[in-house]
């Protein structure tokens, strides 16, 4: 925690310390890796649903989300679309849909696209020593399935699918979504906890949204529009200096910083119950881990 010099009384949290903002970055760096090693036009949510249909083929519709570690409208938008480009076809049992299968083109692209996937995987993990990536995937299983909530056994003998347990872009998205069930049971919906990261981002400076959107590791597309909404709210001021019309500073607001006041509290909460199903020294590890991760040299 770091105060502020303009205000003693308000306190931020360290992004750089914080393993829900090293997870996010991490999704990030992993979705840029996937856009350069995947050529099957897949995204990563997509290849989760031919995973789950394919290696655990006696899941329902209703859990075949729940396995994929995706919401029910995001399941049911990818569904939607994997049949319409033929990778997948519905079976009907009874009259009613049952489930989904694979197409047979998309049995056989299967074991390439997984291939290509591992090459993810390998890039991802390649800042961390050889001996320590199995490490990570121990550590980040018990994060995204703390106790309780049953990981998933391993797929379906002879399918090329790269298991739930052992992948990192998997985990990795599993791992944020419980960080955003618990950020929302914590902090509520008034601010998000991208918002919040952008207000650790700024702290008393006045900065340009490409400089805030690197700091606190969102799209610069996205920090244009978390920018706009803030100042909607009064919680940022924008100005544009007379030395370049063209360059946007963001500061934080008086408004902001009492909000703040006990806004970082929670946050600080959500950190903990994140770390929670891991002793202190594995939940620091998996954080010196995340942390070569997500910030690659």
């Amino acid at each position: 925690m770091t105060e502020t010099s303009a205000t003693a009384s308000v306190s931020f949290s360290d992004l750089d310390e914080s393993l829900g903002h090293l997870i996010r970055r991490g999704q990030r760096v992993h979705t840029a890796i996937w856009a350069s090693r995947v050529y099957a036009g897949l995204t990563s949510a997509q290849y989760a649903v031919l995973t789950v249909v394919a290696g655990y083929p006696q899941s329902s519709q209703g859990a075949l989300g729940d396995v994929a570690s995706l919401d029910k409208s995001t399941t049911a938008d990818v569904v939607s679309r994997l049949t319409r480009h033929g990778w997948l076809r519905p079976e009907v049992e009874a009259g009613r849909t049952r489930a989904h299968a694979l197409t047979p083109p998309a049995e056989v692209a299967l074991g390439v696209i997984t291939d290509q996937v591992c090459a993810v995987q390998d890039e991802l993990l390649a800042p961390l020593p050889e001996a320590a990536r199995g490490e990570l995937i121990d550590l980040l299983v018990r994060i995204a399935y703390p106790d309780g909530d049953p990981v998933p056994p391993p797929p379906a003998d002879g399918v090329p699918v790269l298991g739930c347990a052992e992948g990192v872009g998997h985990l990795l998205r599993r791992a944020e979504r419980r960080s955003q069930r618990i950020w929302a049971s914590i902090v509520g919906r008034e601010v998000t906890a991208a918002q919040y990261a952008v207000f650790c981002a700024i702290r008393n400076e006045r900065l340009d949204q490409r400089t805030i959107a690197a700091l606190a590791s969102i799209d610069t597309s996205n920090a244009g529009d978390v920018v706009a909404r803030l100042g909607e709210r009064g919680l940022v001021s924008v100005e544009r200096p007379e030395s370049d019309r063209r360059r946007t500073l963001v500061a934080l607001t008086p408004a902001a910083f009492e909000l703040l006041r006990d806004l970082t509290p929670k946050a600080e909460a959500v950190h903990r119950e994140l770390r929670s199903p891991l002793p202190k020294a594995g939940a620091d590890r998996l954080r010196d881990l995340m942390h070569l991760l997500a910030y690659r040299r």
